[in-house]
């Protein structure tokens, strides 16, 4: 019989993504299942870590109350209720240092993880070509809608937005913004290029190493140090402040759009 271990992580959505390398490692070193345990933000991710096989349970103790979300969520330990063989607790007690499914291992005692991969369902949404972008509103930050918008009405194939509706922009494109995220996968699987921020969203399609990304930057250096730093994978900041600042949206738009076209070729 399977040892059950408990893996405590409260989120958010990306903090808890970059776990599953060290849960599935020590399932697979220990013969062991895993009940993932978290918070009610990291509801949207149920079905996603139960189709992975190595989690056979996700839970939500009704006890535990968000108290912050700077440095992940906080409180970082979480109630367990029942016998589990271990616990660990992977929330933030520290400020995480260096790309964050390296840092949950060693917070685990693992010396090396692999980089993120997920299982997902057999399905085809498209069959022509498409770009996924994903939270398009950036959180609120006013240039980058518009940067995105003129990018969406001025692609060259399909565009899919994900996300949530709270950051869906009205467009020439499909909207996909309440889509389970355990259906991004398949998803994203088959996109011809990923357009999006430092996210859930993003660590997603970090998980796809062949498919083209295009990470915006709210500045330079913003999401740099925890992120998972692949090959096609290509950043383009906002400019910063300067003399011309009119010209700041205008150059950014067309920065952002040359890049699409750059991964729509590849």
């Amino acid at each position: 019989m399977s040892k059950q271990y408990a893996f405590c992580m409260p989120g958010k959505i990306g903090d808890a993504l970059y776990t599953l390398p060290t849960i599935q490692t020590i399932c697979e070193r220990d013969d062991a299942e895993a009940t993932f345990i978290t918070s009610e933000m990291c509801r949207p991710l149920e079905r996603l870590l139960l189709y992975q096989d190595y989690i056979v349970d996700f839970v939500v103790p009704p006890e535990y109350i968000i108290m912050g979300e700077g440095q992940g969520v906080q409180p970082w330990e979480m109630p367990v209720v029942g016998e589990y063989d271990k616990v660990y607790q992977l929330g933030y007690a520290q400020c995480p240092r260096g790309p964050l499914h390296k840092f949950s291992a060693r917070c685990a005692g693992l010396e090396t993880v692999p980089d993120p991969v997920y299982k997902y369902p057999n399905k085809k949404f498209y069959s022509d070509p498409y770009v996924v972008v994903g939270y398009c509103a950036s959180r609120g930050y006013p240039p980058m809608w518009d940067a995105y918008r003129y990018m969406i009405e001025n692609c060259p194939i399909q565009v899919v937005q994900t996300g949530t509706m709270a950051d869906y922009i009205d467009s020439p494109s499909d909207n996909m913004a309440e889509l389970d995220l355990l259906d991004v996968l398949p998803l994203l699987a088959h996109a011809k290029l990923f357009v999006g921020f430092y996210s859930g969203l993003l660590v997603l399609a970090n998980g796809f190493p062949e498919l083209q990304r295009i990470v915006t930057l709210t500045s330079k250096g913003c999401g740099e140090q925890h992120g998972l730093h692949l090959p096609n994978t290509l950043e383009i900041a906002y400019p910063p402040p300067c003399s011309h600042e009119e010209t700041r949206a205008p150059r950014f738009q067309e920065e952002l759009l040359n890049a699409v076209f750059w991964g729509v070729d590849k």
